[in-house]
């Protein structure tokens, strides 16, 4: 699939590590880089100019590659979530699909409705 065609059916594919579009992105961006400075009027880019230039004059904070702090929070916020989703399926499974099981009277619906109402429980919990 040619690049131009893959970015705009959203095709994924990657060659080498890269996704296939990127380098078509890469590539057109002279074109679109000219197709702004034609759009944008000349009052627009000086004022993108003095943002640009305050941001450099702005104090930078250094990164540090501090691996301890990186694995700290990482291992923290594992847990807490680990936690979390762990409860949610516990109580689904102890007391969702029991009371479901008896309001039905058949246990294969109970189970797969007790299952998507878990998954929606913990759907906004997995973006983390």
């Amino acid at each position: 699939m040619l690049p131009a065609i893959s970015f705009l059916s959203g095709y994924r594919g990657s060659v080498g590590g890269y996704h296939v579009y990127d380098a078509f992105l890469i590539g057109s961006s002279d074109g679109v880089c000219a197709l702004v400075q034609k759009i944008v009027p000349k009052s627009g880019r000086k004022a993108l100019g003095a943002i640009k230039k305050k941001k450099r004059l702005l104090p930078q904070k250094k990164k540090s590659p501090d691996w301890k702090l990186f694995l700290k929070g990482y291992c923290t916020t594992f847990l807490i979530y680990g936690v979390l989703l762990l409860g949610i399926s516990e109580i689904g499974r102890l007391l969702l699909w029991p009371a479901l099981e008896d309001a039905l009277s058949n246990s294969t619906i109970a189970a797969i409705l007790t299952c998507i109402a878990i998954y929606m429980v913990m759907a906004p919990f997995y973006r983390r």
